[in-house]
């Protein structure tokens, strides 16, 4: 299938000796074609709607076509191919340059009769089936609606910048299993349940649409019910050199209508691919390395994000594993290591991220540095290059397309804020272009949109009525409430705002959750994880029945015992209170925590009884633990604390100074 050589593609004059050349070639395939009068061609051409393709002075092919008002698209008459230049990638070019010509348009249609050999050629031209209706002739054969999308955007089809949920496309047979239904498939028909669409969007593929419309014996109601999905709709040049990465990937291992799923699903912004087959879930590893897709099945799907459905979407629990850990990189890694966190869905390649993280982080005069997290087994998770300019850290973050991906870029957020504050820089500024992933972890880490991208402020020091902060901060003094207060600490950390409102909390913990929790203060190395993972973003701690802890408010975490470890170890912001039966919390929140349901019971007294569950987040560590002791002087009233207690502001600062030494 020799390429033809000197192939020109231009756009054809009415009435001219070349226009005479398509009117020939169209009566050689008339059958095909249909009857056009010879003054439709010259209308055509009057309007720029006639494109030939010419190997010197041969005509090897041509298309006409007409731009549709409402709804919008290009409609396709004529694809039209010489027999000596057929399967030699004529119809790709004409076709490829009608979408060059239009890339504002929504897309290309176009209508073939099911019987013509031409038929399964639109597939291979980035074409997708999309619907039937029964032929003008006589016998009134089928003709299919095919479809290939250019700029198209719709409120049917996905959009990955712009959606609230990560998607999962669906594979034809788990599509079928739903809507048929399939009785030997039951896992399949969890997907619509009522509890996922709050974690994950459903979504089809064009593939999906063609290989519905090319089955036989299917049932029409089973093809309608794509309507009620949004469809990927990611442009023919995105995914086919993903299905280029993808064939060569997996080796024949699946067939061509497999490639092609895969590769819109990966190109669309899906991060997950639900599948069955046994021959694609085989390659799963291999998939997600190739093209950042989570190939997984339906039961497996559903058991992930059912353990992710706790209330926030960040999971400490992800990063308090031993396998984990941050740390910096002394070179760029290679290319192999970069794939993995490569965006596919935006059309980054993994040459360009290379280039990146290396022109980025090679500048050592500016505290140029490569931050990775990592895993002992599967290599790195996400990825961080920085350099200081101008007072302030330029980053770029990329994480590979996985359930912790959340959890992996706000554990990066917060040690760039770390690294910014001890450079001396008064920010981070994550630059554009950046994946769109990032947007929402960012911003629960206090990032808001900017010129330069997402950017977050760093102000050392306590702030009060008396010693105001800068005044980009918005605040000038008035009063706060704590909510108020929260959010300020969020999007200014470290720095604290004091106003005398806001409620706290002292809770005392044993030693053994609080090492769980925070990490061992002596010797972390020995206490089974990193020390800087020991450090919880968010986190869940079981205690007694109480009503009356108000919400937000800042705790003050005191570590029973005289141990290294005792005394006021750490201090966090109380973002939620839930009371309710212990095993319904554990059930809720188990994950965040580190008590078993049967610990968790062990809280209440009577049967039946409840327990509460304290939400918490952004706790810091101490560098030093404040013993019982300094606390008595700076408050006479404790002796003995066995349960949590509320305090005076004050003593939270100084506590917090007395910490910091």
């Amino acid at each position: 299938m020799a390429e033809p050589l000197g192939l020109e593609i231009e756009t054809i004059e009415a009435r001219s000796v070349k226009a005479d050349l398509v009117i020939e070639l169209s009566k050689r395939h008339q059958r095909a074609l249909g009857m056009m009068p010879f003054e439709g061609f010259h209308s055509a051409a009057d309007r720029g709607l006639l494109v030939g393709a010419f190997d010197g002075e041969t005509l090897a092919g041509y298309v006409m076509f007409r731009v549709r008002k409402r709804p919008p698209a290009v409609m396709l008459h004529h694809l039209c191919v010489a027999e000596s230049y057929a399967r030699r990638g004529v119809a790709r070019r004409l076709v490829d340059e009608v979408a060059r010509r239009f890339e504002t348009q929504p897309g290309i249609g176009a209508w073939c009769r099911t019987d013509y050999p031409a038929h399964k050629a639109w597939p291979k031209l980035g074409f997708w089936r999309t619907a039937e209706k029964p032929g003008r002739g006589r016998l009134g054969l089928p003709l299919a609606h095919w479809w290939r999308p250019i700029a198209e955007h719709t409120l049917f089809t996905f959009n990955r910048d712009t959606a609230n949920l990560p998607a999962a496309a669906l594979d034809t047979d788990v599509f079928r299993d739903c809507y048929e239904p399939r009785l030997k498939y039951p896992e399949s028909s969890g997907l619509l349940a009522s509890w996922l669409a709050d974690q994950v969007e459903l979504v089809v593929t064009g593939q999906l649409s063609t290989e519905l419309h090319e089955a036989s014996g299917l049932r029409p109601h089973v093809r309608s019910a794509v309507e009620q999905f949004r469809r990927l709709a990611a442009p023919t040049e995105r995914w086919e050199p993903l299905a280029a990465l993808v064939r060569a990937g997996v080796n024949g291992s699946f067939g061509e209508g497999d490639v092609r799923h895969l590769a819109q699903a990966a190109a669309g912004g899906a991060t997950y691919f639900v599948t069955r087959d046994e021959d694609v879930l085989g390659c799963a590893q291999r998939l997600n390395e190739l093209v950042g897709l989570r190939v997984l099945r339906p039961a497996d799907l559903l058991l992930e994000l059912h353990d992710a459905s706790n209330d926030g979407s960040y999971r400490p629990a992800a990063l308090a594993e031993t396998a984990l850990c941050i740390r910096r990189l002394r070179e760029v890694p290679e290319a192999f290591d970069l794939q993995r966190v490569t965006d596919h869905a935006s059309g980054e390649t993994t040459s360009a991220l290379v280039n990146l993280v290396r022109d980025t982080a090679a500048q050592l005069d500016a505290a140029g540095r490569v931050m990775v997290i990592e895993d002992e087994h599967e290599g790195v998770l996400a990825l961080s290059a920085v350099f200081v300019e101008g007072g302030r850290l330029r980053a770029s973050i990329r994480a590979r397309s996985e359930h912790r991906q959340t959890t992996l870029v706000r554990q990066l957020a917060h040690e760039l804020r770390e690294y910014a504050v001890a450079v001396g820089g008064d920010g981070v500024d994550v630059l554009r272009p950046f994946p769109s992933y990032l947007a929402a972890p960012l911003m629960d880490e206090g990032f808001e949109l900017s010129e330069m991208g997402l950017s977050a402020d760093c102000f050392v020091g306590y702030f009060s009525r008396t010693t105001l902060p800068p005044a980009r901060t918005g605040w000038d003094g008035s009063p706060l409430t704590a909510v108020g207060v929260s959010e300020l600490e969020r999007r200014f950390w470290p720095g604290k705002f004091v106003t005398g409102d806001t409620p706290v909390y002292i809770v005392p913990i044993q030693p053994k959750w609080a090492e769980a929790l925070f990490g061992s203060a002596v010797q972390p190395e020995l206490s089974g994880r990193p020390e800087h993972l020991g450090v919880a973003r968010e986190h869940v701690y079981y205690c007694s029945l109480r009503t009356n802890l108000k919400v937000p408010s800042r705790l003050l975490w005191y570590v029973s015992g005289t141990g290294f470890n005792g005394g006021i170890r750490a201090t966090s912001w109380l973002d939620a209170v839930v009371v309710d039966r212990p095993r319904t919390l554990h059930r809720r929140f188990g994950l965040n925590g580190v008590y078993t349901a049967l610990e968790v019971e062990s809280i209440i007294k009577k049967p039946g009884g409840r327990a509460t569950a304290m939400v918490f987040s952004r706790t810091e560590v101490l560098g030093r633990s404040v013993p019982i002791k300094e606390l008595k002087a700076l408050d006479p009233r404790f002796n003995v604390l066995r349960s949590t207690r509320e305090l005076d502001e004050h003593v939270f600062v100084e506590i917090r100074k007395r910490g910091a030494k």
